[in-house]
């Protein structure tokens, strides 16, 4: 539920939309504004949600309405995600269009959610201005994670609501509740912190990506073999496959970190393979991750060659450390 999620891991953002929502002061427009991991899409649906419950000031989460409004089947909502679907200026077009008749429910209220403006395009963002500069009764619910790339004079007509950073130790414990493993639950609380760690969990990507990661770690002194089990075993699925390799490319990443830092907390099998490689600057491999895993974002990636350097720079760099070390022992 998202009002125990706030409670739990974002209290200051909760308590301030309870004032707001309990007072009735609220704004035609919301800024929800955290980095990636902060439960800002639970939140802007919260707030959605307690603008029509019948039940409370606050939403209940369990009403019809408050169902209908989470399922996106609410005839006076609208919800575009930039994460999932490009935002185009006929979405804006057809948010002024709806908005401008006599609201369809009962209840009266209009509202819309747009999450991740900071991705959509600048005639997205004129288009956006502009229906928000208008008088009317539409509350939008926006959501971004960098307010740098959201236009000022959007931000100036917003009321703002700042997340803090994702406390990994609540949504650690937060997995640990829904289910699942020690492990997982430190894996995905790291790379991929929100609510619906389980959803993440049971993802076939995910899992396909922590056997890969395993099978890497085995086989770290042999990483030709890694890759051809990469090609042949792994990246089956073109439709899957970024996916796949963000998770993997993030885990390693995770784990070199770990490994560098020397964690001794126990994380169940995820700290037994920790202490399985040798203590030393792994900085230039996870910046190669990094790296590869930013450039599974861009428009004309290729997974084969993605690959292909990345595993170069691991084979070059395994490469300088046995030099080092045979000119120590010489």
């Amino acid at each position: 539920m998202a009002k125990q999620l706030l409670k739990d891991t974002q209290l200051v953002v909760f308590n301030m939309i309870e004032r707001m929502l309990r007072g009735d002061r609220l704004n035609h427009a919301f800024l929800l504004v955290g980095v990636e991991g902060t439960p800002k899409k639970e939140a802007a649906y919260f707030i959605g949600q307690s603008l029509v419950c019948k039940e409370d000031d606050l939403a209940c989460e369990k009403c019809n309405t408050c169902i209908r409004v989470k399922n996106n089947n609410y005839g006076d909502f609208i919800y575009l995600d930039s994460d999932v679907k490009r935002v185009v200026i006929e979405n804006i077009d057809e948010l002024h269009e709806r908005f401008s008749r006599t609201a369809f429910e009962a209840a009266g209220r209009k509202f819309y959610i747009i999450n991740s403006i900071d991705k959509c395009d600048p005639r997205v963002l004129n288009k956006l201005l502009k229906f928000l500069e208008e008088p009317n009764d539409t509350v939008a619910i926006l959501t971004c994670s960098n307010v740098d790339k959201v236009l000022p004079t959007i931000v100036s007509r917003c009321q703002i609501i700042n997340f803090k950073n994702p406390d990994v130790d609540s949504y650690i414990d937060l997995g640990i509740k829904e289910g699942l493993p020690i492990e997982d639950a430190y894996v995905i609380a790291n790379i991929k912190p929100n609510m619906l760690m389980k959803e993440t969990f049971e993802e076939d990507e995910y899992k396909i990506a922590i056997e890969a990661s395993k099978e890497f770690i085995d086989n770290f002194n042999d990483l030709n073999r890694v890759l051809f089990y990469l090609h042949q075993e792994v990246l089956s699925d073109a439709s899957k496959n970024v996916k796949i390799l963000v998770y993997l490319f993030e885990i390693l990443a995770l784990f070199f970190k770990d490994v560098q830092r020397e964690i001794d907390e126990d994380y169940g099998l995820y700290s037994e393979y920790v202490k399985k490689i040798e203590v030393k600057d792994y900085s230039n491999i996870i910046l190669s991750l990094i790296e590869a895993r930013d450039k599974c974002g861009t428009n004309n990636f290729n997974v084969s060659l993605i690959l292909d350097q990345l595993f170069y720079q691991l084979i070059m760099e395994g490469n300088k450390w046995v030099i080092i070390k045979h000119i120590i022992n010489m």
